[in-house]
């Protein structure tokens, strides 16, 4: 526990960067701490540890979400998985006949079924309960101030657990709770004030949150990226496909693991309440990809005593050999689109030598390795942010005209830089529907009125400077 208090203490407070300094090893160091929680977590619903090592392999197969670089919400999925670890084993409620709630008909017949004990916990006591409950709030105050949305899942499962009686302490989740409501309340207010609509305008749209995160990612895109998204779809499908056999298969032969079907499905509901840019969809999954693919393993291990004999061997090295086959693509396969290059990260460095203090950035999309200095000393944006039609229009006037405005006539900048970049370029091509070259047209579209100089170039970025020539 102290081990985990102190990583999150380093990587919240002094910066991952500072104990992992090669970006390039941050998925391997993330991936092997969701390995290292996700034993003692899975070690919670079975004993047997092929099926617990099975789980832990299938999920880094399935965990094609892109999330484990050095990230606040890469780091935040361990902690959500710290905390309810440490709710579920040590801070178990008391054994009872019955919960405290009786329902009738057929819904208390459920609520009572999963509300029996079915977990291997090892109740604390006394100090070690002050503890533990010091060390949770201390992991969850590391969470609230590092990512927008893990607290969320953290509370939304707790609350879940303590009714249906997993855990126990109302009065520690009220405080978490309150915790999170006196940081938006308070620091968060400020970006509030701005997108009041763009947080809460969403809550109870289910269409327009299943639209922005399913429908519309494989209905915009190139031949190549809808491959990809296929496949996404059809991996997410094929391990939730498993778990329900699995699932079945547990119950059918042993003990139903309630608990762990609930932390399955218990991520869901925030789906009513937010789209999450388009993303929500993808960090449900996520969060409730570790039981997922406990209950496909159990597909195979439905209890200790099940024996593993050469067909079950080759089944299992045949599933598996699949999805590390389809890996590649689920987790790699927009790669062209993700990966910076060095040329990218040069570009990206005049761009900070070049450009004055308060100076407009503009991007031709979004993709750029920026924002690593200087934050608050620039404003930074794709162009679309001001001129909506601006790429799919090739619409040079529209910008210029933007940029007159508020470069030269009320001089809300003192200069105004363009950027384009391979990534960028990259990024247009496979998902905004529009005809290869879109972006390399745009910009030399720029060029062509005259308004611009190519102030630098290598073979991977491009930078523009708005000179104020108006356009005839």
């Amino acid at each position: 526990i102290g081990f985990f208090v102190l990583l999150a203490f380093f990587t919240n407070v002094v910066g991952l960067g500072s104990i992992l300094p090669y970006a390039a090893w941050a998925p391997v160091f993330l991936n092997l701490l969701y390995a290292g929680i996700l034993y003692p977590f899975l070690r919670l619903f079975t004993a047997d540890r092929r099926a617990i090592w099975l789980g832990i392999w299938l999920f880094l197969l399935t965990n094609w979400i892109g999330q484990d670089y050095i990230s606040p919400q890469g780091l935040n999925f361990f902690l959500y998985l710290v905390i309810i670890t440490l709710l579920l084993r040590f801070l178990p409620p008391p054994a009872k006949a019955h919960p405290a709630v009786q329902l009738p008909g057929r819904v208390g017949r459920w609520y009572q079924a999963i509300w029996q004990a079915d977990l291997d916990t090892t109740p604390v006591a006394g100090g070690q309960t002050a503890f533990m409950v010091i060390c949770i709030l201390l992991i969850f105050g590391m969470s609230i101030f590092s990512h927008p949305l893990t607290p969320f899942f953290i509370l939304l499962t707790y609350g879940a657990l303590l009714i249906f009686g997993k855990a126990r302490f109302w009065w520690l989740w009220v405080i978490m709770a309150a915790m999170e409501v006196a940081w938006v309340a308070i620091m968060a207010r400020p970006f509030l004030i701005g997108h009041f609509v763009d947080v809460f305008g969403g809550i109870g749209n289910v269409s327009s949150s299943v639209s922005t995160n399913l429908v519309d990612r494989i209905a915009s895109g190139n031949a190549d990226h809808l491959i990809v998204v296929l496949l996404r779809v059809a991996f997410t499908g094929g391990i939730w496909l498993l778990g329900l056999v699995g699932f079945w298969r547990r119950g059918r032969q042993g003990p139903a693991d309630r608990s762990l079907a609930l932390l399955a499905l218990v991520p869901f509901p925030l789906l009513i309440a937010q789209s999450y840019g388009g993303e929500m969809l993808l960090r449900v999954y996520l969060f409730g990809l570790p039981a997922v693919a406990l209950f496909a393993a159990f597909l195979w291990f439905p209890r200790p005593a099940a024996t593993l004999g050469w067909p079950k061997l080759l089944v299992i090295m045949l599933t598996t050999t699949t999805l590390l086959g389809g890996f590649l693509f689920t987790r790699y396969g927009n790669e062209r689109m993700d990966y910076m290059t060095a040329d990218e990260l040069n570009g990206v460095k005049v761009l900070y030598q070049t450009a004055p203090a308060h100076a407009l950035l503009l991007e031709g999309w979004e993709g750029t390795p920026w924002k690593y200095q200087g934050f608050e000393t620039y404003t930074y944006a794709p162009i679309t942010d001001f001129v909506p039609d601006a790429i799919t229009a090739t619409d040079a006037h529209a910008t210029i005209a933007y940029l007159q405005l508020h470069v030269q006539q009320y001089q809300q900048y003192p200069a105004a830089y363009f950027i384009f970049t391979r990534s960028q370029r990259a990024t247009v091509d496979a998902t905004a529907g529009l005809p290869p070259g879109a972006l390399t047209r745009y910009e030399q579209t720029l060029l062509a009125t005259g308004a611009f100089t190519l102030t630098y170039s290598n073979p991977d970025a491009d930078i523009l400077w708005y000179k104020g020539t108006a356009v005839p």
